[in-house]
């Protein structure tokens, strides 16, 4: 399919013109960016298939019902890119969204109202299966992602009780005032594998005496 086709469809549709975005397998979020364009293109594409039988390629514009089913996929791979691209964000504290976006990205079916379609349920289970192999019980099992969830003002923890998980809660709660006294009775020295640590109680011993003292 020529690009001259391309413009002239979009031209008889009233479309904006672009190109079609190709996926790259390394990229993140190039599956969403490249059927968020060729939906961009729908009308245009339908108007090149339904027209132009004969021209080149035809046979691998989406139908009516392809374009739904890719309408449906489309949603959750873009929320999927939104937490991906707070999470990654180089120049904003994200510890503390950890658990919050594990929590969506788990629930991945809520995008839909009337219930999930087929290629879009499949996509799903598949990465939720993916996902809670890689990072399990919404990432939970990590104590920096439970305090840093803990002492946000915003959180105050509650993604740490989710799905009734008291547990989880509790022991943070714990844990972080169990360190906390002992910073104040004997600080400790510093080392490698504590310096991260170190430096989130000293940031956050304001906060942990407003909200759980």
């Amino acid at each position: 399919m020529s690009e001259i086709s391309n413009f002239q469809a979009c031209n008889s549709t009233s479309s904006s013109y672009k190109k079609i975005i190709l996926p790259v397998e390394t990229r993140w979020n190039s599956l969403a960016l490249s059927i968020r364009s060729i939906i961009d293109l729908k009308d245009a594409l339908l108007h090149l298939r339904a027209n132009n039988p004969m021209i080149e390629m035809t046979s691998y514009i989406p139908s009516r019902a392809q374009f739904e089913m890719l309408e449906h996929l489309l949603k959750p791979l873009e929320i999927i890119q939104s937490v991906s691209e707070k999470l990654s964000c180089d120049k904003k504290p994200t510890l503390h969204l950890v658990t919050v976006n594990l929590v969506i990205l788990k629930n991945l079916k809520s995008a839909f109202r009337d219930g999930c379609p087929g290629l879009a349920k499949q996509f799903i289970e598949k990465f939720e299966g993916e996902l809670e192999a890689r990072v399990a019980n919404f990432g939970r099992g990590e104590f920096l992602y439970n305090v840093a969830n803990l002492l946000h003002p915003k959180y105050k923890g509650a993604t740490l009780g989710f799905k009734n998980d008291s547990t989880t809660l509790e022991q943070t709660i714990t844990e972080v005032k169990q360190r906390f006294r002992n910073q104040e009775e004997t600080p400790p020295s510093p080392t490698s594998q504590q310096v991260s640590y170190m430096i989130l109680f000293c940031c956050v011993s304001i906060v942990y005496k407003y909200f759980l003292l």
